[in-house]
């Protein structure tokens, strides 16, 4: 397949430790497979996203899933990616529990899959600059961010006036100057000695297909605008990146899907790649650096109510919790008692981190078990506290 537009495409699979069983089974067979069954049909590439959480589900509940998960990274169709275990939104964490939801990702991923982990697929795309050392540590080349981080990396600061009690006082204003065609090539960000390349997915692009009071790709009728758009759009020579979760494909959309993909693969104008061959060819040349940001911009779809800031207030408070254990433990004698409840206390506390604690809104079903996580943590700390000072 010859061409000069580049096109990556990554999925991403999560579902949180509080939904049943049952309805993981129906995500596996409806969507997840679909996706998989598809690109390996059509022989189209692809970069992989599942959560450890996920994973380790999968392996007692899927394993015939994980079985061909591994068939295709045999065959070059699956990139593997790399990502936070538990789900969190990670500019949120301290960096003590970025580290070990990251380090726990990698570990289990490895273990399971044998293959190299290259990029990385922050949750929710959210980003901020403390994460590059912790990237670089596990040895990753490249993470994927929102256009969003793209528009504020360029940005004019201007100031205005505004009132306030009547005086009045600067207010910032970041104007972008981003142009278009700079989502399409890679970028380097640097942190002291580390540096780290950056790729964007294209947020349009990503969800023009979508039909959101629906949830899924369902658009059929826009494949050609879309084909069109591609073609016109991406500059020749760039990389289109086009990523979403696996739950936008299920068993009725699936045809719609296939239907885009076979587009592609007529498209003289087109070729696939992974983001990490890709970048083997096309290099970064550029530096920027690149600030906090969401796949929804900013902060406000997991932190707009006061239950969402007393929930990680309460996170917080037992994470620091945690960390005084973690220090006496340092100090004494071993005691294996207090070291075990250390490590169920942490445990706990990574399964409160996801970020479905947060971003989803029906909160009997999601809130409550993610409190009661909290609470278990808390109650771990306590106990091995009281080892210490027996």
């Amino acid at each position: 397949m010859t061409g000069n537009r580049n096109l990556s495409i990554i999925w991403h699979f999560h579902q949180p430790t509080f939904i049943p069983d049952y309805e993981v089974r129906e995500k596996v067979s409806e969507s997840y497979m679909n996706i998989l069954n598809i690109h390996e049909e059509l022989e189209i590439p692809f970069c992989l996203n599942i959560t450890g959480a996920l994973l380790e589900r999968l392996l007692v509940l899927q394993p015939k899933f994980i079985d061909y998960v591994k068939h295709l990274i045999k065959k070059n169709f699956i990139e593997l990616l790399a990502s936070a275990y538990y789900h969190p939104v990670l500019p949120l964490l301290s960096y003590e529990d970025a580290k070990m939801q990251i380090e726990k990702d990698i570990e289990i991923k490895r273990m399971v899959f044998n293959t190299p982990l290259k990029g990385f697929w922050p949750t929710e795309l959210a980003w901020t600059h403390w994460l590059i050392p912790l990237l670089k540590k596990e040895k990753l080349r490249w993470a994927i961010l929102d256009t969003s981080a793209l528009i504020l990396s360029n940005t004019l600061p201007e100031w205005s006036n505004r009132n306030v009690q009547g005086m009045k006082v600067l207010s910032p204003e970041l104007k972008t100057i981003a142009l278009k065609q700079e989502i399409y090539q890679p970028y380097f960000t640097e942190f002291l000695n580390d540096k780290l390349a950056i790729i964007f997915r294209d947020h349009k692009m990503s969800v023009y297909l979508t039909e959101f009071k629906k949830g899924v790709i369902y658009n059929e009728t826009l494949i050609e605008d879309y084909i069109r758009k591609i073609t016109n759009d991406v500059i020749s020579g760039g990389l289109l990146v086009i990523a979403d979760d696996g739950e936008r494909v299920n068993a009725q959309t699936a045809r719609v899907y296939k239907k885009l993909l076979k587009k592609f693969t007529i498209n003289n104008k087109i070729s696939f790649h992974t983001p990490t061959l890709f970048l083997e060819n096309n290099p970064p040349m550029e530096s920027r650096y690149f600030p906090a940001s969401t796949f929804q911009y900013d902060l406000k779809a997991w932190i707009s109510t006061m239950d969402d800031e007393t929930y990680l207030l309460f996170l917080r408070q037992v994470s620091e919790k945690i960390r005084l254990l973690k220090y006496l433990s340092k100090l004494q004698e071993k005691n294996p008692k207090a070291e075990s409840y250390l490590k169920k206390a942490e445990e706990m506390l990574l399964k409160a981190e996801d970020s479905s604690c947060l971003f989803w809104r029906f909160l009997q079903r999601t809130r409550k078990p993610c409190y009661e996580y909290v609470y278990k943590a808390l109650s771990y700390v306590n106990k091995g506290l009281e080892e210490l000072q027996c």
